[in-house]
């Protein structure tokens, strides 16, 4: 018996990769990004040595100079901080120019854009805290609200700093904010905003009220005795925020692995950098948190943020979607 032919389906036009734009100086999107990782750690150093009130309450002068000659170490690792905090002002305009070369609307315009107006806020801020004399060695409670809120600024301009990394090699990225793969790497952004929140009162905390190394493990996690203050007795919200939330990103890199295989590798460095996290935080705990230590946990912190970010980028974009699309065709027309 002869069979009756078969339907031809349509032929789609290959694929066709556009080839990534030339942008001249576009390596200038990753030497922002890792200055700017290193301004913020330098911001850390000046928080553990206490060098916040360097300048007395003068901002943007120090000691009502506009050029002064340090006379003591926490002076001079001010007025330091305050020109790198420049200087990253200064690369990011340049980077909002390079990038002019690319068509509008594009994400790593959109990016180099919000990365300086994040600039902008983490100077505001930084006046604040030394105008209000909210550095150095102030108790104010204050402190609780606007030290973890310079912290969420902070991440906030790595985001978008990432994401013109990410983009400026691309022709036309586009982001698909849709299904429940995208609600949980959104849902991941927001709990390392909190658990970095929380990590901001403890390293407050371990700055202004140190434990004694040797002293008890319910020491180092937490202060319950009489009289505490605020920022004493929020040190224990860190470690439980920081256990629960790895959890949830375990989980959440796992499935990726699982069901985005393009994207296995990534997925694979954000759990590895987890885990480096983690160890890093106990080891932190367990030393009674020194100064070079809360600066390790802070810059181990910044590249599990980086790379979460990094493959949300991945995952959102429409390059992933349409891949994703191919091989599910793919695997039902075989069936």
């Amino acid at each position: 018996m002869i069979s009756p032919p078969m339907p031809q389906l349509e032929s789609s036009e290959p694929l066709r990769i556009p080839e990534p734009p030339q942008v001249r100086g576009a390596w200038l999107a990753k030497a922002a990004l890792l200055y700017t990782l290193f301004v913020i750690l330098f911001g850390a150093l000046v928080r553990v040595t206490g060098s916040g009130a360097g300048c007395g309450q003068h901002w943007p002068t120090c000691h009502g100079e506009i050029v002064h000659l340090p006379k003591n170490l926490k002076t001079l690792i001010e007025i330091s901080h305050r020109v790198t905090s420049g200087l990253s002002m200064v690369v990011v305009g340049v980077l909002v120019v390079v990038v002019r070369q690319l068509p509008p609307r594009h994400w790593a315009r959109r990016g180099a854009w919000l990365s300086l107006l994040f600039l902008v806020f983490e100077a505001l801020i930084g006046a604040g805290l030394v105008r209000f004399d909210l550095v150095a060695n102030s108790t104010s409670p204050a402190r609780v609200v606007v030290n973890p809120a310079h912290l969420v600024n902070t991440l906030l301009l790595m985001l978008v700093l990432t994401l013109t990394a990410w983009a400026v090699n691309r022709s036309a990225p586009k982001l698909v904010f849709r299904g429940w793969l995208a609600g949980l790497m959104l849902g991941g952004l927001g709990v390392l905003i909190v658990v970095s929140t929380t990590g901001a009162i403890t390293a407050l905390g371990d700055t202004l009220y140190p434990v004694a190394p040797g002293a008890a493990l319910s020491e180092r996690v937490a202060e319950a005795r009489a009289g505490a203050t605020l920022i004493e007795r929020a040190r224990s919200l860190h470690p439980v925020s920081a256990l629960l939330g790895a959890l949830y990103l375990f989980g959440v890199a796992s499935t990726v692995r699982s069901v985005a295989p393009r994207q296995a590798t990534l997925a694979g460095a954000v759990i590895l950098a987890l885990f480096g996290q983690l160890g890093v935080g106990v080891l932190n705990i367990w030393l009674s948190a020194p100064g070079w230590m809360q600066i390790v946990h802070l810059a181990a912190a910044n590249v599990v943020w980086v790379l979460w970010v990094l493959l949300g980028l991945e995952l959102l974009s429409a390059d992933e979607a349409r891949a994703g699309a191919r091989s599910s065709a793919a695997a039902t027309g075989s069936a």
